[in-house]
């Protein structure tokens, strides 16, 4: 394969963009990529940085710029690699770029700069094209930004199975008497979830089982698996012997068309099957917990009597 065209393939798998430094190792000489440029092949985005003519700009094309112009070992981090794992983040103002720390200083202000003694081999991966923090190192990173809702971020990851609690947990601890603010944050975060978070998919879930658990019903079961059909349906809690469900319905995983379509077939089969379903979002649960129990108390006596009187 051609220099030029290992240079492009490289390009591809990063956004459409490319380090100069990159070209010269894949072979490409000073003056063809001089030539490059002056035909517009391709574009100088960046010192050093250029990105192939006619690709697709994105955020993740601006992310590995500003990454590869951070120096060899940079990574994307905190909210920006946070975007890259899509955790549920707003975009920073300016792309947030993790690199070790060095006598020479970095400049670039195009970027937020977060620097780190070293930056280890488990901490930095490649996610769909671009050099990013683990999941671990970035919800560390995330902490110490200070901008996203710790808890809710974390029980996210652990419903993506992209970290578990105890993983996280003893990341946060290796990295505590490096003077991070992040590490402390987290095992905070960390301590204040009930130890039955990774039984539920999200924070929302987790309110709601507090809810239903402080009552003298009987106890509900998480993540209850109803067969209709030959189709399976997850229900955040369950009463099965009253066939009756209770569901968090949190923006994140409702919000979709997609998602709303499915959510009604979803409803229509349970309840052609027998079951009933109680929904309450994420106001409901946050705000008006006391309403949320007595209806879900009155419901269930309500199924007793109902379904004691068919047998």
């Amino acid at each position: 394969m051609r220099a030029i065209d290992k240079g492009r393939v490289l390009a591809e798998r990063q956004h459409g963009v490319i380090a100069r430094r990159q070209l010269l190792e894949a072979g490409v000489g000073p003056c063809t990529i001089d030539r490059l440029v002056a035909a517009g092949a391709i574009e100088r985005r960046l010192a050093g940085v250029y990105s192939l003519a006619g690709h697709e700009w994105s955020e993740r094309s601006w992310l590995v710029a500003v990454a590869l112009r951070c120096g060899r070992s940079a990574v994307a981090t905190a909210r920006s690699a946070a975007r890259v794992w899509d955790m549920r983040v707003s975009r920073p103002p300016r792309p947030q770029i993790l690199v070790p720390r060095s006598r020479r200083k970095i400049h670039v202000p195009e970027a937020q700069i977060f620097t780190t003694n070293r930056i280890e081999s488990h901490d930095a991966v490649i996610e769909s094209g671009v050099a990013v923090t683990a999941p671990a190192r970035t919800i560390i990173e995330l902490a110490a930004d200070g901008t996203a809702r710790l808890e809710d971020v974390i029980v996210d990851c652990v419903h993506e199975r992209l970290i578990s609690m105890s993983d996280l947990r003893t990341r946060a601890l290796a990295l505590e008497r490096s003077g991070h603010s992040g590490p402390k944050r987290v095992l905070a975060a960390l301590a204040a979830l009930d130890p039955s978070t990774e039984l539920h998919e999200s924070v929302l879930e987790i309110e709601l089982a507090k809810i239903l658990d402080v009552t003298d019903l009987p106890a509900a079961s998480y993540q209850y698996e109803v067969e209709v059909s030959g189709c399976k349906y997850r229900l955040d809690a369950a009463y099965p012997h009253l066939k009756l469900g209770v569901e968090a319905d949190g923006y994140k995983w409702h919000s979709t068309p997609r998602q709303l379509c499915r959510d009604r077939e979803r409803s229509n089969a349970l309840a052609l099957a027998g079951w009933m379903v109680l929904h309450y979002t994420t106001n409901d649960i946050r705000r008006h917990a006391a309403r949320v129990r007595v209806e879900v108390e009155w419901t269930i006596r309500h199924r007793a009597d109902v379904l004691g009187g068919q047998q």
